[in-house]
């Protein structure tokens, strides 16, 4: 039995029939008396992808064959939309028709790319425009799915969208809302194949259309106030979908964004939150594997080290978030005394020998950068507290007797500053003295030092009969009681020798703490 060959149109062919399906579209009406023509219309696109290779199609004009398959998908997508909503009983029609016009619709999109994918998703954007169809987002999410899918699921469609949407906002702030929500839905698709060389640019100008949109002193950039919030659900629904190694270059970016781009206090808030969300979401396993070079360094030099009061507290909050594998944040916003029999819920990191040698690496600038921050900003509560927060997640995630020494070292220096420097606030000088003994609290309960632990009880003891200011808990304002000590009376603080001689006794004859793997 002989097979009739297939037919294959030659280009001028090919672009003729094109040419003559507008009449077969066109109108837009979802009347059910245009069926028929729907039907017809979808026929002779069916005969056109059969009678055409993927080369010819893409080498035409095909503007008319995609925009006669998105009015055929939207005529039964709709219509059947309609009579589910009045619940009739005879969909089973419009289920096919729809079904093979889904099917029409892929096969053409199949066809064109990725090679022609950037004029396809023009050509759509324009169709989802003229026929207002952006209101009815999940259907759109769908037909933007299916071009994403083709597309070998590359960025560009994205980029298309957040174009459009600029250039909607100034003339249609609904609109532009409904194409914002769509973009937000798309970012969860599977099909997305997240690529590290195009994801940061996106990345980028999202962030710059975001600092756009909580700009309040400048009349051009107003518009974008009414996408803020869409904007940001963009930026977080990118921190949840992408890969764990992802969020590094992210942070990276948003880093380097901050120091690019001159950001008054709201600006630095907003984006700070959306820093400290890419952060929380940042899984820390090894710590020299997870930070590229020079990631941790910047975090120290351009925001912990910080004159600006704002930029330290977001980088001492997001080396807090690099350090603490363990989750402990939530326990340690408030400096408090671990006593022996303590029952914290504090959780202690095990630890591999490479975690050792990235602290011995960053251990003097951890200590230097630290320590600017403690001086430049101990007016502000809030700054030391989460400077507090760092020093106890060095000591419970790697308990060791470096980061015992390391952590009592910091706080020693502390305490010195407390002590001698002249131009200081009372409470300022009580609230770094009461988050040092803290620390040593918890380095004695962390490590179970005893002979350390009845030194530090005694300056606990001393201090609570005589100065309780200087014992936490932090306050904003202190009422000093009668006979209390506020003059730098030497048995109320530290001693430097008695302190390393606790550390040196303890960690000399004590055992490896259980779990640890060095």
């Amino acid at each position: 039995m002989l097979f009739k060959a297939k037919t294959i149109l030659s280009t001028q062919d090919l672009q003729d029939k094109i040419n003559q399906l507008h009449v077969n579209y066109l109108p837009m009406n979802l009347n059910p008396s245009y069926e028929r023509l729907k039907i017809s219309a979808m026929n002779k696109i069916e005969q056109i992808l059969h009678e055409s290779t993927r080369k010819n199609l893409q080498e035409v004009d095909f503007e008319e064959l995609l925009l006669c398959v998105l009015t055929i998908l939207y005529f039964f997508g709709m219509r059947l939309k309609i009579n589910n909503l009045k619940s009739r009983n005879w969909n089973w029609c419009l289920k096919r028709n729809f079904i093979r016009a889904e099917t029409v619709f892929q096969d053409t999109i199949n066809n064109l790319s990725p090679e022609r994918s950037e004029i396809t998703i023009k050509i759509t954007f324009k169709f989802l425009s003229n026929v207002d169809l952006w209101q009815f987002e999940s259907f759109v999410v769908q037909i933007l799915e299916v071009i994403l899918y083709y597309n070998n699921g590359q960025t560009t469609i994205f980029n298309l969208m957040l174009s459009d949407i600029q250039s909607t906002l100034f003339s249609d702030v609904k609109s532009a809302r409904h194409r914002i929500r769509v973009l937000y839905d798309l970012l969860k698709s599977e099909n997305w194949i997240i690529e590290k060389q195009y994801l940061l640019p996106f990345v980028s100008r999202l962030l710059e259309l975001f600092s756009y949109s909580i700009e309040k002193n400048d009349l051009k950039l107003s518009a974008y106030g009414f996408l803020r919030k869409g904007f940001e659900v963009c930026l977080r629904r990118i921190f949840e979908r992408v890969e764990n190694h992802h969020r590094i270059f992210i942070i990276t970016t948003m880093l380097n964004w901050f120091s690019v781009v001159n950001l008054n206090s709201d600006h630095v808030l907003e984006f700070s939150s959306l820093l400290d969300r890419a952060a929380e979401l940042y899984t820390v396993e090894s710590y020299t594997e997870s930070f590229g070079e020079g990631v941790f360094e910047q975090v120290l030099v351009n925001f912990v080290a910080s004159r600006n009061t704002l930029h330290s507290f977001i980088g001492c909050r997001l080396l807090q978030r690099f350090l603490d594998r363990q989750r402990n944040a939530a326990l340690l916003m408030v400096p408090t005394i671990y006593y022996e029999f303590s029952q914290a819920q504090l959780r202690l990191g095990s630890y591999e020998s490479c975690d050792k040698t990235f602290f011995r690496h960053y251990r003097d600038k951890i200590h230097e950068h630290c320590l600017v921050a403690v001086k430049t900003h101990c007016h502000n509560i809030s700054n030391l507290k989460v400077i507090f927060a760092i020093i106890c997640s060095i000591v419970l995630e790697v308990p060791c007797g470096l980061t015992a020494a390391m952590a009592a070292c910091l706080c020693m220096e502390i305490q010195d500053y407390a002590l001698n420097e002249e131009n200081l606030v009372a409470s300022s000088r009580y609230w770094m003295h009461a988050i040092v003994i803290s620390v040593m609290s918890l380095i004695c309960w962390v490590h179970k030092a005893s002979v350390l632990y009845r030194y530090v009880n005694q300056v606990i003891s001393r201090r609570a009969k005589e100065a309780p200011h200087l014992n936490p808990p932090l306050m904003q304002s202190y009422k000093i009681g009668h006979g209390h000590v506020t003059w730098n009376k030497p048995t109320l603080f530290f001693e430097d020798w008695e302190m390393r001689f606790g550390l040196w006794k303890h960690f000399k004859d004590a055992q490896p703490i259980t779990g640890n793997k060095a």
